[in-house]
């Protein structure tokens, strides 16, 4: 894991990792070490495309 926190926007916690590709697939289910305690994770996004707004619909301002 290279970076954590909260996703307000997305309601969720984001984590920001490098993966293997055989590993880097949306829906895989993880386990991730944080501090000696392990958390389920699931891979959102594989690529560049964002996890908030990905059409890039929202109105700009």
């Amino acid at each position: 894991m290279t970076s954590a926190g909260s996703g307000p926007s997305v309601g969720k916690t984001i984590l920001m990792s490098f993966l293997p590709p055989e590993q880097a697939r949306v829906g895989n289910k993880l386990c991730v070490e944080y501090f000696g305690e392990q958390y389920p994770a699931t891979v959102a996004v594989a690529g560049p495309t964002p996890v908030f707004d990905p059409q890039n619909t929202r109105v700009k301002s």
